[in-house]
């Protein structure tokens, strides 16, 4: 049976927020925070569930984050994860990612653009370093995103994932480099699992 029969995809419409941030803009605090530009794009799931899928420019790396658009105002809101969504939904939203990530990658491929698996609690409960919303990550990108030109950076470790133009070792310059502009700390607790944080306390990594 033909793949994409399994990976529905919601439309695609172009972004209800293209905004560049500067010093006098009022969202000041972003862009502190090391956030160049914020576009956001709105998919229907179903009549009376909208997701925002968000995409936050540093100065090399884009991060792709997606969550209901009901909680847009919750601090918590990238994490939020239910609301009674089915299966297929889920890969809907995973796969319409995808396929903005392949939009922007065309419009503009001097970044590295990358995804976040952030852990859920059963990630902890169940001792994995590997998230699995990362899991599911990798497969769908690995898998619907591949040309031959592409450099694919996969660190499990801290569940993330991104893809270039440009080669590995400056894929990872540019990650450390990135690791000094925002609050590397507060990066690596959103993304690392309990077992992925003893595990870098025993390589001496605090």
């Amino acid at each position: 049976m033909p793949l994409f029969l399994f990976n529905k995809m919601y439309k695609i419409n172009p972004p209800i927020i293209n905004q560049f941030l500067t010093e006098e803009d009022p969202l000041n605090l972003e862009f502190n925070k090391g956030i160049k530009q914020k576009k956001r794009y709105k998919i229907k799931v179903r009549k009376k569930i909208i997701y925002y899928i968000d995409l936050h420019y540093y100065e090399k790396y884009v991060f792709l984050k997606y969550f209901p658009a009901k909680h847009n105002n919750n601090p918590d809101k990238f994490k939020i994860v239910g609301l009674g969504l089915k299966i297929s939904e889920v890969r809907g939203i995973i796969h319409t990612c995808t396929e903005i990530i392949k939009i922007e990658f065309s419009q503009n491929n001097s970044f590295h653009y990358a995804i976040i698996g952030q852990p859920y609690d059963k990630d902890d409960e169940l001792n994995r370093i590997e998230s699995i919303r990362f899991s599911i990550y990798k497969k769908q990108i690995s898998t619907f995103i591949s040309a031959e030109k592409l450099t694919h950076l996969n660190i499990p470790l801290i569940n993330f994932y991104a893809i270039s133009l440009k080669d590995k070792n400056e894929m990872e310059l540019d990650l450390s480099s990135l690791f000094l502009e925002i609050d590397g700390t507060k990066f690596l607790e959103e993304c690392l699992t309990k077992e992925g944080r003893l595990l870098l306390q025993e390589l001496g990594v605090s």
